[in-house]
Formats: structure tokens, C-alpha cells, sequence
């Protein structure tokens, strides 16, 4: 009867590791489960960890299999020593192997890259707001969404809050190229000054999703940031959220970096810009909200401003909205919301929408080059 009821308890525990390690892999939280997520990617290194994900969950499998068949042998069999030594061996050669592969799991994370898709789970973005940089949050206003289902909108009128922009201004001084990783205030960001940068150049600055929090080797290689470090038309800047919800005591650090690197390489102020994705396209909003004019343009992809009907401050930036057309939450209800009260403010705000993308599939469609022009040209 004792053995039986610890090989009961055995098997239990056997049961919860499978269901625990089967489900982190196969069924994750997001549009895309991770196990899933390389192969909407659609990228080699994608592929490759779908593959290595698949034989992890038959390796998993199989060793729960044999830890609970050896451990019943070595529990039941007692008097037959020989076959409790044979079940022991055999215990430890399947921990050795399990040790091996999830070393081997870890390596190719490093090695492989977009491992597991990098997924930003905008269920996630909690809000936590503290200190002074916190905007003082309403409910969300009752303005009735008109949704565009078009894909895109047509080119925006000219707000009436925006200041009115600059006609573009020659090039000024020469300044020293650089790129690399930097620190101010406990955040990390990259900065990158393109080749044949001078003083008056605009500056351009990305705020990146839950999934990258705290992760710079990650910021730095992700869609975005390669994309906008490939132009030699603007300045650079990536911030690191240190953690999670760029509202969250954050904006002022940030503003500090945004004056810092503006007012060392004589940035033109009047062309700098902002955008974001997920979490990132939150605290985009909330940049605009915080800092009301400071921003020409901005681009928010996949979330919202949550910060009810105090749109004034919002509309006196140009603002493009992007989604994809199967976002979870209620991103297409409250983004709209997010366009048409920015409009009613004497704004300027349009939304697009990107066919058959999910939330974990954007950021590799987007049309980077269009939305960098876009911007450019407030």
C-alpha cells in the first residue's frame, strides 16, 4: 500500500511538470503560441526553433514517460535488486539527457535568431502610474467608433493645434558618427548618428513592446531598430524600458535622453518624432499627452492611449495609427477611438489597418521605409 501511494504521488508530480512544460510551449498567451509564433514569422531562424520546439515537447514527453516508469520499478521492485539497479541507471541517464537538451535549448535561444519570435503580449501591458510623470487618466470617452475597414485612410488634413511646420532647412555642421549602446538615469538606449550627419537633422525615436523590457540585446536587433539604423536621413534613438509600462515613472528620463542627444548633435527641434509598437505604442501617447507640441509626427502601432477624452494635448502632434487586421483585446475598438478623438480635439490622426496580421506578425510587415517618409515629411 506505501508503495503504491508514492508511486500515486510520483505520477502526479509527473503529470504536473508535463502539463506545465507542454503548455509554456505549445499554448502560450498571444495570437501566436510560441510554438507557433516562429512559423508566422515566416523566417528561417523562425523555422528552426519551430523544429527544435516540436522535438522539445516529444523529448519532454518522453522523459516524464521514463521517469515515471523507472521511478515505479525502483518503488515496487525492491526485492529484486538487480532490476532497482538497472531502473536507477536508467533514471539517471534520462536526468543526464533532460539536463543536456534543455542546456542544448538554452544555446540555440542565443545562437538562433528571433528564437521563439520575441512575442510582445499586449495582455501584459498592465497600468501602473507613479510619480510626476504620471497623466492624469479619465474613463474612456463614449465617442462613437467609425471603423475603417479600408485598410487605410486618406491623407489627413492639416491640424489646427500642430504648430506650423518649418520649411526644410539646409545642413548644418558636420558631426561625428556614432553608434552604440548608452545609459542615462538607470535606462538604457541606442543611439545611432548616422555617416554624413550634421547639426539641423531630424531625430527619430522608437519605444518598443512588453516583450523587449529590459532585454537591450533584443531592442537592438529587433525590426524596428535595424530598419531606422540602416537610414542616414535622421538620428537614431532606441530606448530599454527597464520595466514594464513606459508610463510608469519613465517619460521624464526619457525626455531627458530625447534633449540630451537633441541638444548635443543640434538636432533640428522642430522635426523630431516618435513612434511605438504595443506597450511602446501606449507610451507613445502618453509622450505626446506629457510633452504637448514637443513631437511633429508619431506613428503608434497595435495599442492605445487609455487615457480617456483629454485629447488636446495628442492632437497637436500629426498621428497615424496602424493595426493589424486581427489584433486581440479591443485594439480595433479603442484605436478608433484613440483617431476620432484626436480628430474632434483639431488634430490630425488617421488609422491603417494590415491585412491578415495578427498582433506577433506586424512588426515584420510593416512598411518601414513609407513610415519613415511619412513622418519626414511633417
Amino acid at each position: 500500500m506505501k508503495n503504491n501511494k508514492q508511486f500515486v504521488l510520483l505520477a502526479i508530480v509527473s503529470i504536473i511538470v508535463l502539463s506545465v512544460s507542454v503548455s509554456n510551449s505549445v499554448f502560450a498567451a498571444d495570437d501566436c503560441a510560441i510554438l507557433l509564433s516562429s512559423f508566422c514569422d515566416g523566417n528561417l531562424g523562425g523555422l528552426l526553433s519551430l523544429i527544435i520546439n516540436i522535438l522539445t515537447g516529444g523529448v519532454v514527453v518522453a522523459g516524464t514517460i521514463g521517469i515515471v516508469w523507472t521511478g515505479r520499478i525502483i518503488l515496487t521492485a525492491r526485492d529484486n535488486q538487480s532490476e532497482v539497479e538497472r531502473a536507477k541507471k536508467r533514471l539517471i541517464e534520462i536526468i543526464i539527457g533532460l539536463a543536456v537538451w534543455s542546456i542544448a535549448y538554452v544555446g540555440a535561444s542565443f545562437f538562433i535568431p528571433n528564437f521563439n519570435g520575441s512575442i510582445d503580449n499586449p495582455n501584459t501591458d498592465g497600468l501602473s502610474f507613479s510619480g510626476s510623470d504620471s497623466p492624469s487618466l479619465q474613463d474612456l470617452s463614449q465617442i462613437k467608433p467609425n471603423y475603417d475597414t479600408g485598410g487605410s485612410s486618406s491623407t489627413p488634413s492639416t491640424p489646427s493645434n500642430p504648430s506650423t511646420p518649418s520649411t526644410p532647412s539646409e545642413p548644418g555642421t558636420p558631426v561625428t558618427p556614432t553608434s552604440g549602446q548608452n545609459s542615462y538615469g538607470g535606462m538604457d538606449y541606442f543611439l545611432n548618428v548616422p555617416q554624413g550627419a550634421t547639426t539641423n537633422m531630424p531625430l527619430m525615436i522608437w519605444l518598443h513592446g512588453s516583450g523587449e523590457t529590459g532585454q537591450p540585446s533584443v531592442v537592438r536587433n529587433y525590426y524596428q531598430t535595424t530598419n531606422m539604423f540602416a537610414r542616414n536621413d535622421f538620428i537614431s534613438l532606441v530606448p530599454v524600458a527597464p520595466s514594464e509600462n513606459w508610463e510608469s515613472g519613465k517619460l521624464g528620463t526619457l525626455k531627458a535622453i530625447i534633449d540630451n542627444v537633441a541638444n548635443q548633435y543640434g538636432v533640428n527641434k522642430n522635426k523630431i518624432y516618435i513612434w511605438g509598437f504595443s506597450m511602446g505604442g501606449r507610451g507613445t501617447y502618453y509622450m505626446l499627452h506629457t510633452y504637448p507640441g514637443f513631437f511633429k509626427a508619431a506613428v503608434v502601432v497595435s495599442n492605445c492611449f487609455y487615457g480617456g477624452s483629454s485629447y488636446a494635448n495628442i492632437a497637436k502632434t500629426y498621428v497615424r495609427a496602424i493595426r493589424g487586421e486581427y489584433e486581440t483585446d479591443d485594439y480595433g475598438t479603442c484605436m478608433q477611438n484613440d483617431v476620432n478623438g484626436i480628430n474632434a480635439a483639431g488634430g490630425s490622426a488617421s488609422i491603417e489597418i494590415y491585412p491578415g496580421k495578427v498582433h506577433s506578425t506586424i512588426s515584420p510587415a510593416l512598411n518601414y521605409t513609407e513610415i519613415f517618409n511619412w513622418m519626414l515629411s511633417k
